[in-house]
């Protein structure tokens, strides 16, 4: 009992002691609006767009430290509200002027690189589906780099600018690591176990440290007139499968 008595009472001392010095410890904040204007110059360098900043927070990390800031803008010229996100962490860990902030900041990566590579991928996605054996469907993707560091979404700064004549998927593959998602919308006569296999058969190869999750939806010959109707006339629509599966294909792990 005693020796209970004594691992609390040495808890105790041990919480106290580390409550006590974080409380102690300075805490050098995130400058909410020097981070909007770091994030906006970037944007607007990188991509030769205009863009305004909507938000800027900072998310913070265990303890009260500063961790990094999001900041939400949206490109000028598009008629859409879309939205997009911009990572900034500090530059160093200065606060040589003593003013309770990080003297400097930095992006680490955006998600305004997903849509400018999104068609690239689908068009190639929906050429190796073809190839698979895949003849009546219709597709979404969704991609991103795996960065590996808290907060990060996207692509990292380091990603250039593409087009459609430099873009290669292969080569997005081969050196980045990749995560990948593919919606699929298909005929139930069209689908079957053998198509599945086909499909992981053919992508597989290609892939290193990346990720391609695939979302079926399978629909029965009348739902799926409804969904070309919807699709030739461009209207949007959120209608389920009449089955719905799933399936993940990487390099290391056994498919299902």
């Amino acid at each position: 009992m005693k020796k209970v008595k004594l691992l609390v009472v040495m808890s105790l001392i041990v919480v106290s002691s580390i409550l006590g010095f974080s409380g102690c410890e300075k805490r050098i904040l995130m400058d909410e609006e020097k981070c909007a204007e770091v994030a906006l110059e970037y944007m607007e360098n990188k991509y030769q767009e205009e863009f305004e900043v909507l938000d800027s927070g900072e998310v913070g990390k265990f303890m009260g430290k500063a961790g990094y800031a999001e900041v939400t803008v949206r490109n000028k010229t598009e008629s859409s509200e879309n939205k997009y996100y911009v990572v900034v962490y500090p530059d160093g860990s200065d606060d040589k002027d003593d003013d309770g902030y990080y003297d400097g900041y930095k992006v680490i990566s955006d998600d305004y690189m997903c849509q400018l590579i999104n068609d690239y991928v689908k068009k190639e996605v929906d050429t190796l589906l073809i190839e698979a054996g895949v003849t009546k469907f219709f597709s979404s993707v969704s991609i991103q780099e795996g960065g590996g560091i808290e907060g990060f979404w996207g692509f990292g700064v380091d990603f250039p600018v593409q087009n459609e004549k430099s873009f290669s998927l292969k080569k997005l593959l081969d050196n980045r690591k990749i995560t990948m998602i593919c919606w699929l919308e298909m005929p139930e006569r069209e689908y079957c176990i053998e198509l599945q296999n086909s499909i992981i058969d053919i992508l597989k190869p290609l892939l290193k440290d990346d990720l391609i999750m695939f979302n079926v939806e399978i629909y029965n010959d009348e739902h799926y007139k409804e969904i070309e109707e919807f699709n030739e006339n461009k209207v949007e629509y959120d209608v389920a499968g009449d089955k719905s599966i799933s399936f993940t294909i990487s390099e290391e792990n056994e498919d299902e």
